[in-house]
């Protein structure tokens, strides 16, 4: 039996950490804010204002009535909750933006995220906290709810999940309809914008931890609307979901579009109770937490801050049923062999009596497979190839590769893509600070710098002239699990090292990049000479060793 109580006791393990994160001196200006790098390391210039999403952690903390919650109705974290919601007001951009990274962003998701934890401790505590206290945050919360109304994002769709339930919090906060309208208008767009496959936009593709949150945020809504489209929309996510947990409880990786490894689980607690793809889904995620090295512990400050809340949600919303059902409804999703193509994702999973297998063959032929004989996870994240001092990838998402998919092949060609290695510099720091301080004053320009980030860190990078070639054969000799012969071709003698079987992931994604297991070594070859041509067959042993041969 795994119960409602282990999704409460990771939070209440992190709380001192969260605390110690949270200004508590009531003589300092940024009293209330949750920002330890402007407050005491004075390190940044400003509050990330998503990082005050930690006051919902502590809303719950002071309502949830439990044995081991002591924060439970402590007048002290009611004064830190109510210092934590005015902080937020005060960091207002004047047009109801808020900003995450810097000066002037005005940026659409933190708005919206971090406007939904302080509409919902309203909720909670509008009987706790004086109205004449409130005032203030109220204000803020409408000059929110009034940018967001004008503005929608279409190019990752998890942050459009978190303007619909800030603008329906902001209607039953204030009653004023044109919130409610904006919400619905924002489901409407949501609706037509998710995949037939199940899945939502995330820069070019699906992505395994910004669909759960997308499910969180839409279960939160249909929980308090029960809105038949939502639910709808819910279901084929589950659908889509449910198919990339491996058996050792993993989920996401390198072969999805921003390569995160994480489920938020208050949606599938709220969702198992009409949905028995979610019920296998919130059974794997209760049974994760039995152990360390899972999610939240491996969270760091910002996104314990940003995300911690949805763990208490969890416990607060659980399905009682589930609890002497984990192992049943996770051996059983299990034990059925399938093979599923997703065609508009290019996502291709082989589950079989030997093998979980996810690739992805628009991504290069990225995969993580599960060895079921060993419990054993292979990762790769492509082919790896350096070339005149500069890296490049085949592992980039992109909708130009050539592929052809047979019951025991899968063959993948296109370029090597330049692997883009940013990193800010001073001289960089200060030219971005003072654009923002001055241009990006505009709302107009600082958007146009947004996207352009945007493009420079995470979506845009330039294809080579230098091409591959990977062929990944699904059946062969009993005794291997897979093999894999990749080769690549340059148009000059430039090569002078390749890499394969490395969990390398390009793309730029805050919430990416945790250390989640020990995995064998990559490969890694290099060339005295620089040469044109290179060739690798390589294997993955039964055993779970591996095999690789140059040529």
């Amino acid at each position: 039996m795994i119960s409602r109580d282990i999704y409460l006791s990771p939070i209440l393990n992190n709380t001192p950490r969260l605390l110690g994160l949270l200004n508590r001196n009531i003589s300092s200006k940024n009293y209330g804010c949750f920002d330890r790098e402007l407050w005491h390391y004075n390190t940044v210039d400003i509050a990330c204002a998503r990082k005050q999403e930690g006051v919902l952690i502590l809303t719950l903390l002071y309502l949830i009535e439990c044995n081991t919650n002591k924060y439970y109705r402590n007048k002290e974290i009611l004064e830190y909750i109510k210092a934590a919601l005015l902080f937020w007001t005060r960091i207002q951009n004047k047009n109801g933006s808020f900003n995450e990274w810097y000066p002037n962003e005005h940026s659409f998701v933190v708005t919206s995220f971090s406007t939904y934890a302080v509409s919902e401790s309203v909720l909670l505590l509008k009987d706790e906290i004086a109205a004449e206290e409130l005032k203030p945050v109220m204000e803020s919360l409408r000059r929110a709810g009034d940018w967001l109304i004008k503005r929608n994002e279409p190019r990752v769709m998890n942050q459009q999940t978190g303007a619909t339930i800030a603008l329906l919090n902001l209607y039953l906060l204030t009653n004023e309809k044109k919130y409610m309208a904006a919400s619905k208008d924002k489901i409407t767009l949501l609706a037509q914008r998710q995949s037939k496959e199940g899945w939502f936009i995330e820069y070019g593709g699906p992505d395994i931890g910004y669909l759960s949150l997308a499910i969180d945020y839409l279960s939160k809504y249909y929980l308090k609307t029960r809105d038949g489209q939502v639910r709808e929309m819910i279901n084929r996510s589950l659908s889509f979901i449910k198919n990339f947990i491996q058996p050792n409880l993993t989920a996401g990786g390198e072969y999805t579009s921003r390569n995160t490894e994480y489920l938020i689980p208050h949606g599938f607690e709220i969702s198992s109770k009409f949905n028995e793809d979610a019920c296998f889904i919130a059974s794997v995620v209760r049974k994760t937490l039995t152990t360390a090295d899972s999610f939240p512990h491996l969270f760091d400050d910002r996104y314990l801050t940003y995300v911690g809340y949805t763990w208490l949600q969890a416990y607060l919303d659980a399905n009682t049923d589930l609890d002497n059902r984990i192992e049943d409804s996770i051996n059983s999703h299990f034990s059925n062999s399938f093979r599923k193509y997703y065609a508009d994702s290019g996502l291709l999973i082989i589950n079989d009596v030997c093998k979980h297998f996810i690739v992805n063959v628009k991504k290069g032929g990225a995969f993580r497979v599960f060895d079921k004989k060993t419990s054993k996870t292979h990762s790769d994240s492509g082919v790896l190839i350096k070339s005149n001092g500069q890296w490049y990838t085949s592992g980039w998402l992109s909708t130009k590769e050539q592929y052809d998919i047979s019951d025991d092949e899968i063959t993948i060609q296109g370029n090597m893509w330049k692997v883009p290695d940013k990193a800010l510099t001073t001289v960089r720091y200060i030219l971005l600070r003072l654009f923002q301080l001055t241009f990006g004053r505009s709302s107009i320009i600082s958007l146009w710098m947004k996207e352009r980030l945007r493009d420079l860190l995470i979506t845009k990078t330039k294809p080579s002239g230098i091409t591959y070639n990977r062929l990944i054969t699904l059946k062969g000799d009993v005794k291997d699990l897979l093999k894999i012969a990749d080769s690549v071709l340059s148009p000059s003698a430039e090569i002078s090292a390749i890499s394969v079987f490395a969990k390398d992931t390009q793309v730029y994604v805050p919430s990416s990049r945790y250390y989640t297991g020990i995995k064998l070594p990559a490969f890694q070859k290099t060339f005295s000479r620089p040469v044109s041509k290179v060739k690798i067959d390589w294997k993955i042993r039964g055993d779970a060793a591996t095999e690789f041969i140059v040529n």
